[in-house]
């Protein structure tokens, strides 16, 4: 196995240097955007949804697949897959491995204890638990308009992400 310390001294060549001497490695450091966009296939791969248990929670599903498919369609500038996913994770890129993205219909404990409607166990607006992986999808929506309206404006307000901290 060829170093590249034998190559080359890498104190002796800058990044921008050995990119030049190297053009087809550019997209490889460096991905245009479209690449760094997340696939739908890949997407629902990483999906799996917990306590699905009342009638509206089946109906919440299946407007979010619905979601899905739509956003993945979207062009750039629009809510799309990597707005979602950062709103749901902190980062605009699906996790590693084996981790999966949790779709829930109920909030967590934590977010009922501190927030001012407490009471209140059921929202129109989706909530994430990025360290968690965690997403409470909104539910109670007479149609898919309302349903998509609350995912587009959670997100747009909510997905800047660590990245962006």
């Amino acid at each position: 196995m060829v170093q590249l310390s034998h190559v080359f001294r890498m104190n002796d060549v800058s990044l921008q240097t050995f990119l030049m001497q190297q053009p087809k490695l550019l997209e490889v450091v460096f991905p245009p955007h479209a690449a760094k966009q997340i696939k739908l296939s890949k997407f629902l791969a990483k999906v799996s949804y917990e306590n699905e248990k009342e009638d509206s929670d089946k109906q919440a599903r299946a407007m979010f697949e619905q979601y899905l498919h739509e956003i993945a369609q979207r062009k750039e500038g629009e809510t799309r897959l990597n707005d979602l996913c950062c709103f749901w994770t902190g980062w605009d890129f699906l996790p590693p491995r084996r981790e999966v993205l949790i779709a829930n219909f109920t909030l967590p404990l934590s977010t009922l204890l501190r927030g001012p409607c407490s009471s209140n166990k059921r929202s129109k607006l989706p909530t994430s638990e990025t360290c968690f992986l965690s997403l409470v999808l909104p539910v109670g929506h007479e149609t898919y308009r309302d349903f998509l309206n609350a995912m587009d404006t959670a997100i747009e307000c909510g997905s800047r992400g660590f990245a962006y901290a």
